[in-house]
Order: C-alpha cells, then structure tokens, then sequence
C-alpha cells in the first residue's frame, strides 16, 4: 500500500513541477536553481522510496552500487532493477508497466502546466 501512495506522490510532484515551470514562466523568469534542486532531490527520493518498498515486498536485495544507481540514474538503475528482481515471465510486464507510468508522469507535469496558464 505503501507503494501506491509513492507512486501518487511522484505523480503529484510531476503536476506540481509542471505548474511551476508555467507559473515561473507567465512571470518571463526561469526556475531558481534550489528550487530545480529540490524537486530533483524529492524526485530521486520518492523513487528511492518505491524501489525499497518494493523490494521489500518481492524479497530482492539491492546491492549498494544498485541503490546509488536508482538515486543518479533512475532511467537506467529502475528497468534494471525490475529485470533483476521480477520472474522471467514478469519482466516485459513489469518494463511495459514502468513505460506506461512514464507516460503518466509526462501527462501529469502537462496537465499541471496546462491548468496553471488557463488559470493565469
């Protein structure tokens, strides 16, 4: 269940950096480097987040060079370690299931850049 909320929460973040990109940009600035930051550092962290959860849930242990890979380099070190840690006949399932919540990602950070210029 955990797990889920990780996954909303990635999901609202993505929204709410969408809606910031359009609110910084109505005003003809750019986003403060601290503020790029920290959603990048809260984005790393809730992925983090959903990769112990799950592994806890699935009984795969993640090596330390695995762990750091997930927080630098997510679009790698994630299908890798969804390779690793699914059953041969789960993985193409769970790498179509990690597209489709990018998409989702993307949709959510374009609903929320949308929203916010109707709105200004």
């Amino acid at each position: 269940m955990i797990g889920r909320h990780l996954l909303w929460a990635l999901l609202a973040l993505s929204a709410l950096i969408g809606a910031t990109t359009a609110w910084f940009e109505a005003r003809g600035t750019s986003e403060p480097p601290l503020w790029t930051a920290t959603y990048n550092v809260a984005f790393g962290a809730l992925t983090f987040g959903w990769v112990y959860v799950d592994s806890q849930h699935v009984g795969y242990r993640r090596s330390p060079l695995l762990n750091l890979g997930i927080v630098l380099l997510a679009f790698v070190a994630v299908p890798y370690y969804l390779l690793r840690s699914r059953p041969a006949g789960a993985r193409l399932r769970a790498l179509a299931g990690l597209a489709g919540f990018f998409a989702l990602l993307i949709l959510a950070a374009t609903a929320g850049y949308t929203l916010l210029n109707l709105l200004s």
